[in-house]
């Protein structure tokens, strides 16, 4: 089975594609793409115009929960149980979607800040944009805390949800913090999950000044 993953270096979202694939010892070819955002010939193979797409046998998958679940469907039978689950249950696939609803919702706002954005008018919808996905970004990160545990979110090892959330918030930290920190099941996590080797090979390049 032919694996190819296309992803841009700093993308925690491609950065979960590529820890997940180590850890299932996959055979994975990556292509980082160096135009950011990509250029629209990428349209051709992800018409969301996003990273990362990973193509098996020639057919592209994204967004980045589908091709997490085909990296699970292409693991053996050694590999890691929570990692190879490719239909979770019901909570763990609530889980990972949580977490990813939640890196678009830091994404938006880091973009928002990086692009300069202001009020242009009057503000019709009544509340400001930034505050609401702080205090969205705060309760999401609450409600993870209440249900991990020592392990992580599973106790038969690491899965899905918890490369996820550990990519995610070590993205932040370099490409502007955000207050997670203080919850002490999430920061026991992050670190464990940042000390193994397929979080060392995936570190982003230092982020440009």
């Amino acid at each position: 089975m032919g694996l190819t993953c296309h992803y841009i270096d700093g993308s925690p979202f491609a950065r979960m594609i590529r820890v997940v694939a180590r850890e299932l010892a996959l055979d994975m070819t990556e292509v980082e793409i160096s135009e950011f955002p990509p250029s629209p010939a990428f349209f051709g193979l992800n018409p969301l115009g996003q990273a990362p797409v990973l193509v098996r046998d020639g057919t592209a998958l994204f967004p980045t929960e589908i091709a997490l679940m085909a990296l699970g469907e292409a693991a053996g039978p050694s590999a890691p149980t929570g990692l190879r689950d490719v239909l979770p249950g019901l909570s763990e696939r609530q889980l990972l979607a949580v977490v990813l609803s939640l890196g678009d919702q830091i994404a938006a706002l880091r973009y928002r800040n990086w692009a300069g954005l202001a009020a242009s008018g009057p503000n019709r919808l009544g509340f400001d944009l930034d505050e609401r996905a702080g205090a969205r970004i705060s309760a999401t990160l609450d409600w993870l805390e209440a249900r991990i545990g020592p392990n992580g979110f599973r106790d038969d090892g690491i899965g899905f949800a918890d490369v996820a959330l550990a990519c995610l918030l070590l993205w932040t930290e370099s490409r502007g913090p955000i207050p997670w920190r203080g919850r002490k099941g999430i920061e026991i996590m992050v670190e464990r999950m940042a000390a193994r080797p397929s979080f060392a090979s995936t570190a982003p390049r230092d982020w440009p000044n």
